[in-house]
């Protein structure tokens, strides 16, 4: 049998390994977030196997008179509503949208970041009018970085979709969506 000695250094340095590593893990993650691209990519939806069962596919009507663009459903979800620092959240959404052709109409996706107290820690706005350049449904899977330093806790994603023309005032709200998740804690990294 070990001495009781032996096995505790044994346990410490075991949990060193495992600290080490995951301060490697991060680091590497860090070093990838530098170069990849968060933006959000949407691509046209797969036709539903049943096209009866499901409302999306219901004929369009035409646009009341003077509007420019609707949207009809827009949903968010997590691959997980918890998640690691130094991974990637994985946000899904849809979209189904009836538009005009007007060629200066912008789609402009607004996402708000807030913490538990409901502190806004970051908004990013896109333009993705050309990747919505038809009435349809549309899907997309956006990545977003979950950075060592972000404490533990719950957050907050608010996710606009407006829309614009040169004639417009101010943009016009089309829908609203949100979502929460948890960052739990990660192991601490081994002192340096």
């Amino acid at each position: 049998m070990l001495p009781a000695i032996a096995v505790g250094a044994a346990l410490a340095l075991a949990g060193c390994a495992v600290l080490d590593r995951f301060g490697d893990e991060c680091s590497r993650y860090e070093s990838r977030t530098k170069s990849a691209r968060y933006n959000t990519l949407y691509k046209p939806a797969p036709k539903p196997a049943d096209a009866k069962a499901d409302p999306r596919a219901k004929p369009e009507r035409p646009l009341p008179k003077g509007v420019v663009a609707q949207v009809t459903v827009y949903k968010m979800a997590f691959d997980g509503d918890k998640i690691k620092p130094c991974s990637d959240l994985s946000i899904r959404k849809e979209i189904v949208l009836q538009r005009t052709a007007q060629p200066d109409l912008v789609l402009r996706e607004i996402r708000e970041f807030y913490a538990r107290d409901g502190t806004l820690i970051a908004t990013n706005a896109e333009d993705i009018s050309e990747q919505l350049a038809a009435s349809g449904v549309y899907q997309a899977v956006t990545p977003l970085p979950i950075p060592r330093s972000a404490p533990p806790g719950k957050y907050r994603i608010v996710s606009r979709l407006m829309v614009e023309t040169k004639t417009m005032k101010k943009p016009i709200q089309l829908a609203k969506v949100e979502g929460v998740f948890h960052v739990v804690p990660s192991p601490p990294s081994a002192p340096q």
